[in-house]
């Protein structure tokens, strides 16, 4: 009865709260916000934060945010404040009415019209192609944004079965969630596209009239090997 009342609690909170800004919670207009953890869905194989707690001994978590953290989701030019997580196995944001709320019953509802921030992490929903030149949808966190370029990062979890040990001499290996970060460059309009943190392979996504801009400054870029490197390329070419 408490988790009904919560869940009510926060569908009444966010209807409020969009009507105040402008937003229209009902069925013949777009929404914000969908269930999840309800139903079916506990006995399945998505993980969340309700049954976890069936699985012993696993390591990690599949949250990016181990705890709902102030965060505000946008709508078109609209927004309202919250309390948010990102679940990193399941690819989705989770809401709550309170910082120290367990698990949830609501998600913000997957858009390229609805974006996210928690704390200072903006998340985009975007279609992108991955390392395999295959098109996809998730979320992005989008870490610099210029005129012609933006780039993006994707904070994954996954998760790995553990391991028996096969003599006397080893030990098992408990199941655990670990953590998968993969790079995006965008030069805008194209889509986002998946790269590794090497200099040749960056310099491919690279438009052909800013290869001059980039031939000058290889020599201080040439060892990408961090997130602030990549940016630091980008937005000296960005210029």
């Amino acid at each position: 009865m408490r988790k009904c009342f919560t869940s009510l609690s926060l569908l009444f909170f966010i209807n409020i709260a969009f009507t105040q800004t402008s937003f229209n919670y009902g069925p013949t207009n777009f929404d914000v916000v969908k269930r999840i953890n309800v139903g079916d869905q506990n006995q399945s194989n998505v993980f969340r934060a309700s049954n976890l707690t069936s699985l012993d001994g696993i390591l990690g978590s599949p949250y990016r945010n181990e705890s709902f953290e102030p965060g505000i989701i946008y709508r078109n030019n609209d927004s309202v404040k919250t309390y948010l997580r990102y679940n990193g196995l399941n690819d989705e944001i989770e809401i709550s009415l309170s910082k120290d709320a367990y698990s949830s019953t609501n998600a913000v509802k997957k858009s390229e019209f609805i974006s996210c921030k928690i704390i200072n992490d903006f998340f985009v929903y975007k279609q992108y192609i991955d390392e395999n030149k295959f098109k996809s949808k998730g979320y992005l966190i989008k870490v610099y944004g210029g005129e012609k370029y933006n780039l993006y990062v994707r904070d994954k979890k996954v998760f790995k079965e553990g391991e028996k040990a096969k003599n006397s001499l080893e030990h098992d290996r408990p199941p655990k969630f670990t953590d998968k970060r993969t790079f995006f460059i965008q030069y805008i309009p194209d889509l986002p596209r998946e790269v590794k943190l090497k200099y040749k392979k960056i310099s491919k996504l690279i438009a052909k009239e800013d290869q001059t801009k980039l031939s000058k400054i290889k020599n201080s870029h040439r060892k990408i090997n961090s997130l602030d490197k990549l940016i630091s390329l980008i937005s000296n070419i960005d210029k």
